[in-house]
């Protein structure tokens, strides 16, 4: 297992982009004079703002994009997931700003593509884009929502690409920016972000790192090296070291489902979330997260049906079981790494390095106890080939002081664990 751990350390690197200054403005008009929609923490990233007349809304969007390919579209959506939403495109380099309606996954034109536009104008300048544009609040067509009704107001860049001598908007590379609630765009207020780290989405999170960073480790570890464990005693007619990784184990799987089910109750389904920063890896989490918990259910499932101890089959089962228990506890580690870095999660850097001393811990302890184990085994042969009784009865004292070894380290392993979960459970809840 420690090979495991080994190879999360070498492949997951860590980048921190620090904002250095703001490249947004604020608008002091801003809940006055002008309804707005920004993020502003630490400068602003983006700025939505509008100011109603009695027919039509004057917009002006800014958000931070040095790419030049690209579009800032800004959407009116009845929840927090793209489709069946009333799109306005502003797209570079052409300069066009066009009228546009997702079906779906697939955004489409409106007729004309100017429709309910005016005052149309989109420039790049210093690492911003800005585009500006007046739209009526209704239309004759459906498709063209009705701004006297309240929206969610989303905000997305992606790149464009040509198709058939046209410029079309690709599929974003990032889950938009959402407004936390309906927008009534008859009003100047400011609107605050939806947050993705709600008290769910960090129950989920809490539930898979008590899983798989302090259940599974330990069940893993006992198997593997604490069968030993007070071998002379038992627990319900069952030997302790079972009984301890069968306890360990049904109590991840138990929280594992809690996990499981409550994101996609919170998220409504499939995961969208996704980032610019790493897209393809960050598209991985929910996929990952998927095969792990049917491997969590695959592993008891096995083992219900394992044959006997002493089967000449039982050496196939056991290199199964244990190989699918690492399989899963591997890719749920680097899971976990990937939902630090999900996009507005919010999770304080503090976990990332909380969980790396953990993996570290986890391979010292491992490492540690793969070479007593094999040393044991080399002991025990030559114990077999001493003829001396006084050295048998040396030996016999040296495994008696070495047999206790496992177990020591796995009650250090297991407090130094739970402190861990603590404190990265503790971040996770704060953040």
């Amino acid at each position: 297992m420690f090979s495991l751990y080994r190879i999360i350390l070498i492949n997951t690197f860590i980048n921190v982009q620090t904002v250095t200054s703001s490249l947004i403005s604020w608008d002091a008009a801003c809940g006055s004079k002008k309804g707005c929609f920004p993020d502003c923490r630490d400068g602003c990233e983006y700025l939505v703002t509008w100011s109603t007349s009695s027919s039509s809304i004057q917009f002006t969007l800014q958000a931070e994009e040095t790419g030049t390919n690209v579009y800032l579209a800004v959407g009116f959506s009845n929840d927090y997931r793209m489709g069946d939403d009333s799109v306005v495109g502003c797209i570079l380099p052409s300069s066009k700003v066009y009228s546009y309606y997702n079906e779906g996954d697939n955004t489409k034109m409106l007729s004309p593509a100017t429709l309910g536009l005016g005052a149309r104008s989109i420039n790049q300048s210093n690492g911003v884009i800005t585009c500006s544009f007046t739209r009526n609040l209704s239309e004759a067509d459906d498709r063209f929502f009705n701004l006297n009704n309240d929206f969610i107001l989303m905000l997305v860049v992606g790149k464009v690409e040509q198709k058939r001598g046209k410029t079309e908007m690709k599929e974003h590379e990032r889950i938009p920016w959402s407004s936390e609630s309906k927008v009534d765009f008859n009003r100047h207020y400011v609107v605050g972000l939806h947050k993705l780290n709600t008290p769910v989405v960090k129950l989920h999170g809490v539930m898979m790192v008590l899983a798989w960073l302090l259940f599974v480790t330990i069940g893993i570890v006992t198997a593997r090296y604490n069968k030993n464990m007070l071998r002379e005693k038992e627990l319900f007619g069952t030997k302790i070291w079972f009984q301890v990784h069968r306890g360990a184990m049904v109590v991840a799987l138990i929280f594992v489902i809690i996990g499981f089910i409550s994101i996609f109750v919170e998220i409504g389904g499939y995961s969208q979330v996704v980032s610019t920063d790493s897209a393809a890896a960050v598209q991985a989490h929910p996929v990952i997260g998927i095969i792990v918990t049917v491997l969590g259910f695959v592993n008891p499932i096995m083992a219900i049906f394992r044959p006997g101890g002493d089967h000449k089959l039982r050496w196939i089962f056991n290199w199964a079981h244990l190989g699918v228990g690492a399989l899963s506890l591997l890719l749920a580690v680097v899971n976990i790494f990937l939902g630090y870095f999900l996009e507005r999660s919010m999770v304080s850097k503090s976990a990332i390095y909380i969980t790396i001393v953990h993996v570290v811990i986890v391979v010292v302890v491992c490492c540690s106890l793969e070479v007593h184990k094999r040393t044991n085994v080399k002991q025990t042969k030559d114990a077999a080939e001493v003829d001396s009784n006084r050295n048998r009865r040396d030996l016999k004292e040296k495994f008696n002081i070495n047999k206790n070894l496992p177990f020591v380290l796995l009650v250090t392993l297991g407090g130094v664990l739970i402190v861990l979960s603590i404190a990265v459970i503790a971040v996770i809840a704060t953040s």
